[in-house]
């Protein structure tokens, strides 16, 4: 039978793009579907911008510690516009490198959402395609909790894009992220509650590391409620509301924003069609076998979407071992073995933005 493609993707993150340019290599025929930006979550809502605002918080204090080599002292202020246009117009920089990138390997990109109809055809926006083999690589969103009032908090997606800066936000979640974003905006200057449902931040870290950050974190003035269940929010002339239970006791605390930052994030697989397909879930996530293959013969997945180790780098390696394996005539596993998990983005000194070892540490 005839396809359209030979490999057909959805979802041009890190490891759909990785996947595409490897299988272009073997002269498949690829086609990629993305509805929103390209390169996924580490270059548009993670890794990048979010380093990109870690650099910016990093220079107040060392304004001050300047002043104990000689340097007199510095009053400056942040402008939060200025900012946050910087770090996204970094992120659209690196866009348009993306689509260069599939440019050059002829993949031909398809901007809209897409759907299965069947194990081998595929809606995109108003558009049917057909493929032989097809790669879902959609990657994950962040969960929001069922709790009343929960559509008046932002996740950790929306950050990047809010107009003002808060004065005071709550951070939800004692996770990498939610202790990235309350550092980062401390440092900026915003007052930061930060809420967490255990004793310590940082569950499943060393527990020295945890200890010593939380204290770290507490002495630099960032407020944190712990052992606390969050039993509503809501919108209110001060701002937002929370109520906040700890044990026998509750809380209220009222701030410009509420930041869903690290409560987690699933899989995201709603409207994919996968009912079409004979894709099997598990745990909420796409079931793969070590060559991310799914119950579907023509249909494998990487990245995110199965829920595995969510990591950029991971979701490559996926993808290239998928591309040699299927496209290159050489087989191998897809796990893996002795790879180093270091992903660094160097934004570029003409945006304004200085490259510091120091400010590579996340809190």
């Amino acid at each position: 039978m005839s396809y359209d493609f030979d490999l057909f993707i959805i979802g041009a993150g890190s490891g759909g793009i990785a996947t595409a340019k490897r299988a272009a290599e073997y002269d498949a025929k690829v086609g990629i579907a993305e509805s929103d930006r390209l390169g996924g979550t580490c270059v548009n809502r993670g890794c990048v911008p979010k380093k990109l605002m870690v650099y910016a918080s990093r220079f107040p204090e060392l304004f001050e510690d300047a002043q104990g080599y000689g340097w007199s002292e510095v009053k400056s202020t942040l402008d939060w516009k200025t900012m946050i246009t910087a770090v996204n117009k970094d992120v659209d920089r690196l866009n348009g490198i993306y689509q260069r990138g599939l440019e050059k390997f002829n993949v031909e990109i398809l901007r809209a959402h897409a759907s299965f109809i069947d194990p081998h055809t595929i809606a995109v926006g108003d558009t049917k395609v057909t493929a032989d083999k097809i790669l879902i690589a959609v990657g994950g969103k962040p969960v929001k909790p069922h709790i009343l009032g929960i559509e008046h908090a932002i996740v950790s997606d929306d950050v990047f894009h809010l107009a003002e800066q808060p004065k005071h936000i709550v951070i939800l979640g004692g996770g990498y992220i939610g202790c990235e974003f309350a550092c980062i905006f401390h440092g900026l200057g915003t007052e930061v509650t930060q809420v967490i449902r255990g004793e310590t931040i940082l569950r499943g870290f060393d527990d020295d590391l945890r200890n010593e950050i939380q204290q770290g974190m507490i002495q630099q003035g960032i407020r944190l409620l712990n052992n606390a269940q969050l039993i509503a929010i809501e919108k209110n002339s001060d701002g937002v509301c929370l109520s906040v239970g700890q044990g026998d006791t509750a809380d209220t605390v009222i701030a410009d924003a509420v930041n869903l930052a690290a409560i987690g994030r699933k899989p995201n697989i709603q409207n994919l069609g996968l009912e079409n397909t004979g894709v099997r879930l598990h745990d909420g996530a796409i079931a793969v076998d070590r060559y991310s293959r799914t119950h579907a013969d023509n249909i494998y997945a990487v990245g995110d979407c199965t829920n595995k180790i969510n990591l950029t780098p991971v979701a490559i390696n996926e993808g290239r071992a998928f591309a040699d394996t299927v496209f290159g005539g050489k087989p191998r596993d897809h796990e893996l073995r002795n790879y180093s998990l270091r992903c660094f983005h160097h934004p570029r000194s003409r945006h304004g933005w200085t490259h510091r070892s120091r400010s590579q540490r996340a809190v």
